[in-house]
């Protein structure tokens, strides 16, 4: 079975073989305008055939509902050209350029073209990969924060755009119920102001485990015994925690979208759900306000899988 290694070509797949393999890139774009955008490669190995892969892409506009579709491929309709550093699936192509990455979706009524100023330099993430024996959950952040220039072009939205982004990388040939059932994330993506923070609960009653990467910082680290109150299921739009004698306050502004992979994926998300449970994430705009006063604006996720 593979090792969760980290692979020296951040774009190139690695599947382990095993039928619970997961793999995902995710990019997401908090955009002047106040729209959303989210573009993801899923490949999996779950039902018949190996590899299979999804592409999907997402735009929540300033006011009304958003617009999500995918696509998905069987493995000869995707390829890596390692010359090239360019991870394609059907029409959809994730590439690293010299000072850029560049991610372009493209489905039947959906059309993204977003690059981001930065160039990927994988970041593991603390206390990860999360292990259980041979399984693993493995997340690799590949530009934290970066400014972010491209075009969007779907049935609710069609403009040339900007704003800021970030991207990651996970790998997992483990059931995910059994490393969390819910996780929180907050991502303030201007490189003049950033701030990312996550807080992910381990299933019974394990102690959760945080980490933050501060605009100073060449890489996360773990939040020492944090001390989390607010951000409940109950009560999702506000928290704050103590790290040390740091205090860190957030509260929502704005709803932007519910996402559940197994209905939105369809063939391939009923596939996966044995072993990705069925999770819900809701993205929110959001405000954190750091113990010095400065306050951060950003994008803020809770994902939790149903009992």
């Amino acid at each position: 079975m593979s090792k969760p290694i980290l692979a020296q070509d951040p774009l190139l797949p690695r599947s382990t073989g095993n039928e619970a393999y997961s793999e995902s890139f995710t990019l997401l774009a908090d955009l002047d305008d106040g729209s959303y955008v989210l573009l993801q490669y899923l490949f999996t190995n779950a039902g018949l055939g190996d590899e299979k892969a999804g592409c999907r892409g997402l735009i929540v506009p300033p006011t009304g509902k958003g617009f999500n579709e995918g696509a998905q491929f069987d493995r000869d309709e995707w390829s890596y050209d390692s010359q090239a550093k360019a991870l394609k699936v059907g029409d959809c192509v994730l590439q690293e350029r010299p000072k850029s990455l560049t991610f372009k979706v493209q489905t039947k009524k959906y059309k993204a073209d977003l690059t981001l100023h930065r160039t990927a330099q994988p970041s593991p993430l603390p206390r990860y990969p999360k292990k259980k024996g041979n399984d693993f959950f493995h997340v690799d952040i590949l530009v934290p924060w970066a400014k972010v220039t491209g075009s969007v072009a779907s049935p609710v939205y069609t403009k040339a755009v900007k704003g800021y982004g970030y991207i990651d990388h996970s790998r997992s040939n483990c059931l995910v119920p059994n490393i969390a059932n819910r996780w929180i994330r907050f991502r303030g993506l201007d490189p003049k102001n950033p701030y990312l923070f996550q807080f992910h609960f381990p299933p019974g009653k394990q102690t959760i485990t945080g980490w933050h990467w501060e605009a100073h910082a060449n890489r996360p680290t773990a939040l020492q015994s944090p001390k989390l109150q607010g951000g409940t299921r109950a009560q999702p739009t506000e928290l704050q925690f103590h790290n040390g004698k740091t205090t860190v306050r957030l509260k929502t502004s704005k709803l932007l979208h519910r996402y559940r992979p197994v209905a939105d994926y369809g063939l391939l998300g009923k596939l996966a759900k044995p072993w990705i449970g069925d999770p819900t994430t809701t993205t929110y705009h959001a405000t954190v306000t750091l113990e010095d006063g400065t306050v951060i604006r950003g994008l803020y996720e809770t994902a939790q899988i149903a009992d």
